[in-house]
């Protein structure tokens, strides 16, 4: 382990992340190419929600499978070699981690407090999002935590950026109906993913990589390039019509201007390119959708009834009544299905995550999530002048997504990236030194 260098950590998680970024990419041909006998089937004694048959291919959630595993094994030879070398992480310096930690202690109190242990651990055969996916985020986070090129960094960001834009075409042939598409991809509006929801999460962190990029970028060439991608990934993003991602997106563009400007202690006109961009081609391209969520967020606003926000409402008084139930160790990763079931509601999730969390792995186990969010952000932004554009980028990203999430879900193919920009914000070196 003393052979080791920092360099040869680097190129091995910047490897591994720019597979996990690749996976919806390389998970085209499979679609394209494979017959629908060899697709995944759902299992049996699981909530009815998840036992649905779905075109998914078994390969999508093998590679995934595939990277969380050589990530998880490299976050542990990291630690290993930190030990050996007398390096061990100051946890008093970054408190964000001990909270993290405390996570996955929760996770692992209330998988095996579960209903269903083995159902928490390995989870559905739809959502993949058990206990076992969570340690494959860990390994995600830990291979971004201990990169620290910054060229690699920007590098990997350029390429998430790319990612996203591959993905959009799909999209793009679905909208204009190519037969070939559409009886591969059956599932409208949503390219790669199982549904248009999880792709739209997967766009709120491409388009918020890309803006970034097209914002502070020293490259003309690739501030240029990134404006297009994000245009591309807006105009994808308004079609697919899922509003969350869209108020997600639009959050971020509006405090953009603020955040950078406090940044650079001083304000440029094209900070306010950004929500230009996203109201200019949300509006050219999808108004009457638009408008049509605007109406029924005032008639919900207004008349909450258990229909109100696309369902949301009953699922969220649902999640409530769970967390009360067991509000410490909750129903293990998962397990809100069952309840859920139990209600004879027709979905397996609240979707808002820190609800789901709560019904999951319990109060302490959000609390300590939170936590890590809040102290991550709080250093962040007082070292936030000390900041490059990869760390300015990270941290953006991980404020949409989690915007989004507050009406989202969590994914096994989804939640990994946002972990994985999470832990390029908490492994920033400017992050880490004291003041």
């Amino acid at each position: 382990m003393r052979l080791a260098t920092q360099q040869t950590f680097d190129r091995c998680a910047f490897a591994l992340l720019c597979f996990l970024t690749f996976i919806p990419v390389l998970i085209i041909p499979f679609y394209l190419f494979t017959d629908n006998a060899n697709f995944m089937l759902t299992s049996a004694n699981e909530p009815a929600f998840s036992n649905i048959s779905m075109n998914i291919s078994v390969q999508f959630f093998a590679m995934f499978d595939i990277a969380g595993n050589l990530s998880l094994i490299l976050l542990v030879l990291y630690l290993i070699h930190e030990a050996v070398l007398r390096r061990p992480l100051n946890l008093k310096m970054q408190p964000w981690l001990i909270a993290l930690i405390g996570v996955l202690i929760f996770s692992v109190i209330a998988t095996l407090a579960a209903f269903d242990v083995g159902f928490a651990w390995r989870g559905s055969s739809y959502r993949h999002d058990g206990l076992y996916t969570y340690l494959h985020i860990a390994g995600a986070f830990g291979c971004a935590f201990m990169l620290k090129s910054k060229a690699l960094k920007l590098c990997l960001l350029k390429l998430f950026c790319l990612s996203v834009s591959i993905t959009c075409s799909i999209s793009f042939f679905q909208l204009f109906e190519v037969q070939l598409i559409l009886e591969k991809f059956t599932s409208s509006r949503a390219s790669v993913f199982y549904q248009f929801n999880h792709f739209a999460y997967f766009l709120v962190m491409g388009i918020t990589v890309s803006l970034l990029l097209m914002l502070l970028d020293t490259s003309k060439k690739t501030r240029i390039i990134a404006g297009v991608l994000a245009a591309i990934q807006i105009f994808t993003l308004a079609n697919n019509n899922t509003f969350g991602g869209f108020l997600a997106v639009l959050a971020v563009s509006i405090f953009l201007p603020f955040f950078l400007t406090s940044v650079k202690k001083k304000f440029s006109v094209t900070y306010l390119l950004p929500v230009v961009m996203v109201l200019a081609i949300t509006f050219a391209s999808s108004l009457g959708s638009f408008l049509v969520n605007i109406e029924q967020l005032y008639r919900d606003s207004d008349n909450l009834t258990d229909n109100s926000g696309s369902g949301r409402w009953i699922m969220w008084k649902t999640a409530f009544w769970a967390i009360t139930e067991r509000p410490i160790i909750g129903y293990g990763p998962e397990g809100v299905a069952w309840v859920f079931e139990s209600h004879g509601l027709t979905n397996d999730r609240p979707h808002n995550e820190v609800l789901q969390y709560a019904a999951s792995i319990g109060i302490p186990g959000l609390i300590c999530y939170l936590s890590a969010l809040i102290l991550l952000f709080r250093r962040f932004w007082q070292r936030r002048k000390y900041s490059d554009p990869v760390l300015l980028t990270a941290a953006c990203v991980v404020i949409a997504y989690f915007v989004s999430s507050l009406v989202g879900n969590t994914m096994y193919y989804t939640t990994p990236f946002f972990f994985m920009f999470l832990g390029l914000v908490a492994g920033d070196p400017q992050i880490k030194t004291s003041s």
